[in-house]
């Protein structure tokens, strides 16, 4: 008799851990959810990847456009045109970091080597 308790406690058991087991599998799957970043993602690549954009180059390279407030060079014309191209795309407390480490660099590379003519040309 203390079997069959012990057995039928035992079934129980792994018949609930298996349901449990089911939910939980189901519950955390994500199947058909599609990532809302992607566009996002896709987007920022295309700017950076698809330069140098002229307009960016002359407000990084033309003297004209920038002043020196506290020993510091400020590009104010540059400053409004990235929070218009990457502003929606970023928070603005990222904006800023991104663009000094990342941002500029295949820009600024592509430009200095005139790799926007090659890859045209290939």
């Amino acid at each position: 008799m203390v079997k069959s308790i012990n057995k039928t406690k035992t079934i129980m058991f792994l018949s609930l851990m298996l349901i449990m087991s089911c939910f939980l599998i189901s519950a955390c799957s994500k199947f058909d959810v599609e990532d809302t970043n992607n566009e996002v993602i896709k987007k920022v690549l295309e700017l950076q990847f698809t330069g140098p954009d002229e307009e960016f180059m002359e407000l990084i390279w033309n003297p004209k456009y920038t002043t020196v407030v506290n020993n510091k060079e400020v590009n104010k014309e540059l400053d409004k045109y990235v929070a218009e191209v990457y502003g929606p795309y970023f928070i603005d407390s990222y904006l800023s970091p991104f663009l000094n480490t990342y941002g500029m660099s295949y820009q600024v590379i592509a430009d200095k080597f005139n790799f926007g003519s090659w890859i045209l040309t290939q």
